[in-house]
């Protein structure tokens, strides 16, 4: 998918003209140099929205795992060994994959 920037007011012309022609690129539309609005066509919306909901299920999943088997959740960032590594063996122990 293509972006391109454009003026509030090179919106206006393309929004007049939309039925003629169909989206082809995304458009970022700007206001006083800063964008403000994105324009896109309907099948590209879908599609964004439907990578939102499989990502959104992702999580879903690895939360639940996560909370299921606490074990399993991430530790946080100040709890992680600066440049510590471990091997295969070890991290098979660790989580209770032996």
């Amino acid at each position: 998918m293509t972006e391109r920037t454009i003026t509030l007011t090179e919106a206006q012309g393309i929004l007049q003209n939309l039925a003629d022609q169909p989206l082809e690129e995304t458009l970022v539309i700007t206001s006083q140099s800063q964008p403000c609005l994105t324009l896109m066509s309907y099948r590209a919306h879908q599609e964004l929205l439907a990578n939102i909901e499989s990502l959104q299920t992702v999580l879903e999943i690895m939360i639940g795992s996560s909370t299921e088997h606490p074990r399993l959740a991430r530790p946080p960032k100040a709890a992680l060994s600066g440049g510590k590594s471990t091997s295969w063996e070890e991290f098979k122990a660790e989580v209770g994959w032996e």
